[in-house]
């Protein structure tokens, strides 16, 4: 039972921390004036860092610690999606940074990684993640159009390989 549980403590480290932590690879490309403006017009991401991410794929993901955010976008995403939609997403990954929000998900990750050998624990895991997607979605959408997000999620759901999981 306790190496059954250990395993899973070093699976779950892996698929979870390895890719936080691993160095992501930057475009040699200059931040565009519009996405730093968009970003850093944001409350409380005037210091936003911004990386561009050579990726073909369409990717917009927040890091960082509470106090430093990163946003990371891909070249993708630049090329697909439109100033309209890229504000939406944008105004979803800001949605992350709510105060407490961070700390919040954190915590109960570190909390999933001691209780890594329940299901139940998993599953409230999942279900909280699901939770701050939709609070994130609505909080991105409260100032404009619900429908703009939406066929931005439809947009990558269309691109995603069947074989991603996430």
């Amino acid at each position: 039972v306790l190496f059954v549980a250990a395993m899973m403590v070093v699976v779950t480290v892996w698929q979870e921390l390895v890719p936080v932590v691993r160095r992501l690879r930057t475009s040699a490309a200059a931040v565009p004036e519009r996405l730093a403006h968009l970003a850093r017009s944001q409350p409380g991401w005037e210091g936003c860092e911004i990386v561009l991410s050579p990726s073909k794929d369409v990717l917009l993901a927040t890091s960082g610690w509470p106090r430093r955010p990163r946003l990371i976008v891909s070249e993708g995403a630049l090329a697909r999606l439109t100033d309209d939609q890229l504000a939406a997403v944008v105004g979803h990954e800001h949605a992350h940074w709510h105060p407490g929000r961070w700390l919040r998900s954190y915590a109960l990750f570190l909390v999933r990684l001691v209780q890594c050998h329940s299901p139940v624990a998993l599953w409230a895991f999942r279900e909280y993640c699901v939770e701050v997607e939709l609070e994130c979605d609505a909080a991105a959408t409260a100032a404009r159009d619900p429908k703009l997000l939406a066929r931005v999620l439809l947009t990558l759901y269309g691109l995603t390989d069947r074989r991603d999981v996430a």
